[in-house]
């Protein structure tokens, strides 16, 4: 919520300041009266994913959104961006009043897929307040999605051979992560993480049969499955070795280009190329040559292979033209090409000059801001310039307006696990135990 303090009383770590010890993800146990209520990872938040309300947030006034990229991994943030990218890309296609701020366009030569990276799964109930979906009280590790339920199990020397129900369509590979949810250790044990289910998991050693319903997989050791145990997948090879591949994902600029042939005077002509790109920037190169009779001129296809080579992996030809008398066009292929590296490279060298000036093409205007709320809770301003926004918005900043706090958790373990007093429950005598320590 940003104002956690678990981590401070407990670990003399602040939450607020970059030290969480991320006290939220240990086992604890709910109390009420003295007698259990509910034991588990009560307080372990799913990952914000705001993926479906992305239009509405656009229609809010957002015009720059940002993913998690703290501690993760590569695959997770190229995953992540690639996701939200698309999903950006064919809001603007729908709404002619959007555009990208960005140069360019990305290729995705890889399927993303936000379960296939870490997540605790995902709820939007922070932006939603729907309190029913804010945690995952199973465990805080990564699952990975749902691939099967366990038909059999048999043991081959020192292998174990899992046959299994597909999910879904979907096929393994040699090194998939499978996990799993094992049974309680000991219901006594005196280790809270000892009395719950404990997510435990194995490599797929080789896969020795892969049907349209069913799969057979070989694992190195013992692994004891009961019949019906569901597998989730947490580490997908296929998946990730998209991601390592070169060029996963690429961003491109796309040009058009139009060669023109006119007449100077008598036999003299001149060769015109000109460019212009999808920012509306305009370059041009000519050359001047003399008819030649005794030559033929260059044919069209063979003028357009030539211009279609690229100046740069992150340029792609949109569009050729051509116009004039390209009858007359008796030019070597070669002063051709020449023609065009000269162009391409004109283009190119421009690029320095309107990339570091990006900020003056797109300043946010202020006046166009129209916060809907009349107050704001000081602890969301957080500098001159965000009061400054709140101030042309005729919103009154205040001490503590909780009800308009944005992506502020208020999750309560007694409405979750027990009886709100809106509902006629008794909301007092209830503790909760974490790390051997009991917090009213």
């Amino acid at each position: 919520s940003g104002i956690c303090m678990i981590s401070e009383e407990l670990c003399h770590r602040s939450a607020n300041r970059g030290c969480c010890a991320q006290i939220c993800r240990l086992p604890m146990q709910l109390y009420h009266q003295g007698k259990e209520v509910k034991r588990g990872y009560l307080l372990s938040l799913k990952d914000n994913n705001q993926e479906h309300n992305l239009s509405k947030l656009i229609e809010a006034g957002v015009s720059s959104f940002k993913i998690e990229g703290r501690l993760k991994d590569e695959s997770y943030v190229a995953n992540a961006t690639a996701t939200f990218s698309q999903n950006l890309d064919s809001i603007i296609k729908t709404n002619q009043n959007l555009c990208r701020q960005s140069f360019g366009k990305t290729e995705l030569n890889f399927k993303a897929d936000l379960s296939k990276t870490f997540n605790r799964t995902f709820t939007d109930g922070l932006l939603t307040d729907d309190k029913d979906k804010l945690v995952n009280d199973k465990t805080p590790k990564f699952m990975g999605p749902l691939v099967g339920k366990v038909i059999k199990t048999s043991f081959n020397g020192k292998n174990t051979e899992i046959t299994l129900k597909k999910a879904s369509k979907l096929n393994f590979a040699n090194g998939d992560g499978l996990t799993y949810f094992a049974p309680p250790q000991d219901l006594h044990a005196q280790k809270i993480e000892n009395t719950i289910e404990s997510v435990q998991g194995f490599r797929c050693n080789n896969v020795l049969s892969d049907l349209d319903n069913t799969a057979t997989l070989q694992v190195y050791g013992k692994v004891k499955l009961a019949q019906g145990t569901s597998l989730y997948r947490n580490v997908d090879i296929k998946f990730e070795e998209s991601l390592k591949q070169k060029n996963f994902a690429l961003r491109t600029i796309f040009y058009k280009l139009k060669l023109e042939v006119t007449n100077l005077k008598d036999d003299d002509y001149r060769c015109t190329l000109s460019l212009i790109d999808e920012y509306q920037h305009k370059f041009e190169s000519s050359l001047d040559f003399t008819f030649d009779a005794s030559q033929s001129p260059l044919i069209e296809d063979k003028i357009a292979s030539t211009l279609s080579k690229k100046g740069s992996i992150y340029t792609r030809l949109e569009k050729l033209t051509f116009k004039g008398e390209l009858e007359k066009l008796t030019l070597k292929i070669s002063q051709v090409n020449a023609l065009r590296k000269e162009l391409l490279t004109k283009w190119l060298e421009s690029f320095e000059t309107p990339l570091n000036k990006l900020d003056e093409y797109y300043q946010f205007d202020l006046t166009k801001v129209n916060y809907p709320c009349k107050t704001i809770d000081k602890r969301l301003v957080l500098n001159a310039q965000a009061l400054k926004i709140y101030e042309m918005s005729a919103c009154k900043v205040e001490d503590q307006t909780e009800h308009n706090c944005v992506l502020t958790s208020k999750y309560c373990l007694v409405r979750q696990y027990g009886k709100c007093s809106k509902e006629g429950g008794k909301v007092s005598d209830y503790s909760l135990v974490i790390g051997g320590k009991t917090f009213k």
